[in-house]
């Protein structure tokens, strides 16, 4: 009876052992795949030095003009594969860590300058305040003491808030759609907002809206893209 059990104890061990082998094959990268993301980054990081360039010599002044002072309403569509730092830092700072995330953005000078610089991997465009009211109700979340806390209470926004005069959910919605002059704090306060992904995906997202595809500024085109 001792060595079957014995048996019994070695066999689990084999299997844990096996086990154990089979997910740190699973962890391993392949080389071709290391080429491929060290290709992709690069390409990202040159693309970033041309549009920093671009900028330089003033190319996009016409639509930086057209959009300032605007509200934006910024998707992102494009995950990390390939992306280098420097344009995951840019998105970080937009507020827009992760694919399928979105945020408000107001078009100062240097915030359209930003989108610029990463613009094959956002779609941006005007909001309604329907659209605004609704990613504020169902999809809304603040921080509060470094915690994240969904927005389904005026108590949550007045305690946040309210030393800004904003204590309600509508208060909140108008404050952002309006450019007011707490939208800053109130976009600091907020979390971004995760959507639902498209159904069938975005077929084009290397290629920009003015050329039949997905990236880019999309004027009031960009409600279709809001799923919640």
């Amino acid at each position: 009876r001792d060595k079957q059990l014995q048996e019994e104890k070695a066999k689990q061990k084999l299997q844990t052992k096996l086990k154990r082998v089979e997910k740190h094959k699973e962890k391993l990268i392949k080389p071709e795949t290391l080429i491929y993301e060290y290709v992709n980054k690069q390409k990202s990081y040159q693309l970033l030095k041309n549009k920093k360039k671009s900028l330089k010599q003033n190319n996009n002044k016409e639509q930086i003009t057209d959009l300032k002072e605007k509200v934006l309403l910024v998707i992102r569509i494009r995950g990390n594969a390939g992306l280098s730092d420097n344009c995951k830092k840019i998105l970080r700072s937009l507020g827009l860590p992760l694919l399928h995330t979105a945020t408000f953005v107001k078009g100062t000078e240097e915030n359209l300058k930003r989108l610029s610089l990463v613009e094959r991997y956002v779609t941006y465009g005007i909001p309604t305040r329907k659209i605004v009211s609704e990613l504020v109700h169902k999809r809304g979340s603040i921080r509060v003491n470094g915690q994240k806390k969904l927005l389904n209470s005026n108590n949550i926004i007045e305690e946040t808030l309210g030393e800004f005069n904003i204590i309600c959910l509508e208060d909140l919605v108008h404050e952002i759609i309006t450019s007011g002059a707490n939208f800053n704090t109130v976009l600091k306060s907020l979390k971004y907002f995760r959507l639902n992904p498209i159904k069938d995906g975005l077929p084009n997202v290397k290629k920009a809206v003015k050329n039949g595809g997905e990236w880019g500024y999309r004027e009031d085109k960009i409600l279709s893209l809001i799923h919640i």
